[in-house]
């Protein structure tokens, strides 16, 4: 039987990003999830990452397909769209992403090893 410091509980970001940060600390991490590897990152999201949660993660921004387009800004506007408010800033930077990549690219990113008895990931 394997034994674990920790047990994470679904490869979501959240998840991914808490396991690769326990992993880096040293501690032996267990990820599991209900979806097969491929699956991770289907999920119905808002597809938007802004560049500082990137940059507080120590994740770099990488070339693979998953950042699709650059935001500068946005508008929010009243239900009747009478009013808009526009947010923009050069610290204001965000991406458009393809969340299944994304979610894929952060499951390889965690740098811990997901051991076929632990997990439903091995596809």
């Amino acid at each position: 039987m394997n034994k674990y410091d920790a047990i994470v509980v679904g490869a979501g970001t959240a998840g991914c990003l808490a396991a690769k940060t326990m992993a880096e600390a040293g501690l032996k991490v267990c990820l599991t999830d209900r979806k097969k590897r491929a699956e991770i990152g289907e999920k119905i999201c808002g597809d938007a990452l802004g560049e500082h949660h990137l940059k507080f993660l120590g994740l770099e921004k990488h070339r693979e397909a998953n950042l699709k387009k650059r935001i500068e800004g946005v508008q929010i506007y009243s239900p009747d769209k009478s009013t808009v408010f526009t947010i923009a800033d050069k610290d204001f930077i965000g991406y458009i992403l393809n969340r299944r990549l994304f979610g894929q690219w952060l499951l390889r990113r965690r740098r811990i090893q997901v051991p076929s008895s632990c997990t439903r990931l091995s596809s």
